[in-house]
């Protein structure tokens, strides 16, 4: 049976031709063998061109934007279609109809397309920033050039269950306190708009002097319930101000000095910087990135200034 194919040399060369085999799985073994990545194979055809295309059935998509669980299953499904002889094509294709997510569906369509055009699988993620980062694009740019993908891209799945189970243990730590802290400042308000009001007028039916600070409460309570709408406006326009100067790079700094010095989540947020900043060297120096470029990737992903600082100062030879 002849196959038509469209594979890459070792020097990433885009190759197309056509050969005889038994079967698909044949010939992928044949053209590994002689060193090519394999990114398309399908049966030749002269008059393929002039058949009419297949109706396309429209997908129900359970959400639009892409989830951690949408990309954890799309790498491990590449990874293992990869490794068991599937063309990258093929598998693009595949994993285009089965995800879940309106957003990747879409973004996987086209970059099966940009591959279909001779590019590189991490240079078509690079195209879509909001799904695929920079960590994802070096990885894949590394499993490329070594001939490792289906290892990178277990590597890669590993990482994001990590990931996936560190955030849960966080939100299991902090909705609790969090729940806490809500229903809190719901009795507060209640009790300044509905008790409160109750309270001052029993007290001043006994024309008695008040101690200060039940005074000062009730007081405060007072206006609250008056000048309830003019305290959350004030409250909006206060936390409109502090969002905007939270963009400078100044107050971006005091913001996280602020949260590093609370008590408890100061420690978790410093908890969370450091794993995230040793499971991504950890991955992208064990998957043959070299240190400086590990660095220098992890330093835009970690999101925290002064981590930033702190690890370009690592970088350029500033701390020993």
């Amino acid at each position: 049976m002849r196959f038509s194919y469209v594979v890459k040399d070792t020097k990433g060369k885009t190759i197309n031709g056509t050969d005889d085999a038994p079967h698909e799985e044949a010939l992928v073994d044949l053209l590994q063998k002689q060193g090519y990545y394999v990114l398309k194979i399908q049966p030749f055809s002269e008059t393929a061109a002039q058949k009419p295309s297949a109706p396309i059935i429209k997908k129900k998509f359970s959400h639009v934007k892409t989830k951690l669980d949408d990309l954890l299953i799309f790498c491990r499904q590449l990874g293992t279609m990869i490794d068991a002889g599937v063309t990258l094509i093929r598998a693009i294709d595949i994993l285009s109809v089965q995800v879940d997510s309106k957003q990747l569906s879409q973004a996987l369509a086209m970059v099966k397309k940009d591959i279909e055009h001779g590019n590189s699988l991490s240079s078509s993620l690079a195209k879509y920033p909001k799904i695929f980062n920079q960590f994802w694009v070096s990885l894949i740019e590394v499993g490329e050039a070594s001939g490792t993908m289906p290892i990178v891209l277990e590597k890669l799945a590993f990482y994001m269950e990590q990931q996936a189970a560190f955030r849960s243990s966080i939100v299991s730590a902090i909705i609790y306190p969090a729940i806490l802290m809500l229903v809190a400042t719901g009795a507060i308000f209640f009790f300044a708009l509905v008790i409160g009001p109750r309270f001052k007028s029993l007290f001043e039916s006994f024309h008695v002097q008040l101690p200060a600070l039940t005074a000062v409460l009730l007081t405060t309570f007072e206006v609250i319930r008056t000048k309830f709408l003019v305290l959350v406006g004030v409250l909006c326009v206060i936390f409109i101000l502090v969002k905007q100067f939270v963009k400078t790079p100044a107050g971006r700094v005091q913001l996280e000095n602020f949260l590093f010095s609370l008590p408890t989540f100061g420690n978790i947020y410093k908890t969370i910087l450091v794993e995230r900043f040793t499971s991504q060297m950890s991955i992208l120096v064990d998957s043959g990135v070299p240190i400086l470029y590990a660095l220098d990737i992890t330093q835009r992903m970690i999101g925290n200034s002064i981590f930033e600082t702190v690890i370009g100062n690592i970088k350029n030879g500033k701390i020993r």
